[in-house]
């Protein structure tokens, strides 16, 4: 891990996984794909990791993942490529999806392939490529009925780029599950997923008792901080390095996560101080009266979050042991107190 090449910085994600690869890799030199638009950002972030690791060289390289050779102007030479650029939003139009997490992710393949000097890909997937499926397992997945078999066009297109590295044998395919904010700070700067949920919660505060609980024993909130991620997915690109970089998958979810129904109650008795009601009865027409149109410019909860209140899929890691991940419904105070409205 002598030079490596970078796409999705200055992201959330990417700049604590960089900040970890850094730490435990000692790469020589690191360079970073960017938009330009985000190049002032860029630099902004990257004069901490300069000051931390003056004996690494940092280089910004504006470009476009879209564009063949990823509208670099300058000639590279790297020995592992990171992938993290995407589109993550679960409401995504599905020719921008295709256009930035497909094509971009197929730029990216063929511009390394020319290089001749790429010993390790490391791709960062999600666990959520297995769709409206039961079982993840850290294996390639068959989705045969194509875009039907998912909830959205952000998880269609992850999958979609994801096949396109079955043919490259020295690639680790890092598979979140979603991304939370760091464990010992609950602090964050990416609101998804269950802070939808954790927004509208605190917008109601004490009157958040008078909402049933929509979780239910059936289906599962599987998070990952972010730190936690990054030092996980360091750990296995090291491992892999040592294994001779063979094709692997690694599920980076937590091996026991907490019920929606234990989730929801943990978030409305810290919001109102109290646990909330637990009213079946109510909990499917509720559920459908927040896809009624409009519903989510009232309530901050778009439509495509609520497939997941109804998902009972499953995700199986051997990556990650029981004792050292994170206790989600320890870690749920901290993210609610510092999840901002």
């Amino acid at each position: 891990m002598e030079r490596l090449f970078l796409t999705g910085f200055p992201g959330f994600i990417s700049v604590h996984y960089l900040m970890e690869l850094v730490k435990v890799g000692k790469p020589q030199e690191v360079h970073l794909l960017i938009q330009s638009q985000m190049k002032n950002l860029a630099e902004e972030k990257l004069q901490e990791f300069r000051q931390k690791y003056p004996e690494v060289h940092f280089s910004l390289h504006e470009g476009d993942l879209t564009q063949k050779g990823l509208g670099l102007k300058t000639p590279l030479q790297v020995d592992s490529i990171h992938h993290l650029a995407a589109i993550y939003d679960l409401a995504v139009k599905p020719e921008i999806a295709h256009r930035i997490n497909v094509e971009g992710t197929k730029n990216l393949i063929e511009w390394g392939e020319g290089l001749k000097t790429v010993r390790q890909y490391v791709y960062f997937s999600t666990c959520y490529v297995l769709g409206k499926g039961k079982l993840l397992k850290e294996e390639f997945i068959d989705h045969p009925g194509g875009v039907e078999e998912f909830h959205n066009h952000y998880e269609h297109t992850k999958w979609l780029a994801e096949e396109l590295f079955r043919e490259i044998p020295n690639v680790l395919i890092i598979r979140p599950s979603v991304v939370v904010g760091n464990s010992q700070t609950g602090k964050t700067e990416k609101y998804d997923g269950p802070y939808f949920v954790i927004r509208f919660l605190k917008k109601l505060g004490f009157l958040s008792l008078l909402a049933p609980n929509l979780g239910s024993d059936e289906i599962y909130v599987n998070t990952i901080p972010v730190d936690f991620l990054c030092f996980k997915a360091s750990e296995s690109i090291l491992k892999h390095e040592k294994m001779g970089f063979p094709q692997t998958i690694a599920n980076l979810a937590d091996p026991n996560p907490p019920t929606t129904r234990e989730y929801y109650a943990v978030v409305v008795k810290n919001v109102a101080k109290l646990r909330p009601l637990h009213l079946d009865f109510v909990r499917g027409p509720i559920l459908g009266l927040l896809r009624v149109p409009g519903m989510s410019q009232l309530t901050g909860i778009h439509t495509t979050t609520l497939d997941y209140f109804n998902w009972s899929g499953k995700i199986q890691t051997r990556t990650v042991g029981e004792e050292e991940f994170p206790k989600t419904l320890q870690l749920l105070p901290k993210l609610i107190k510092n999840c901002k409205v």
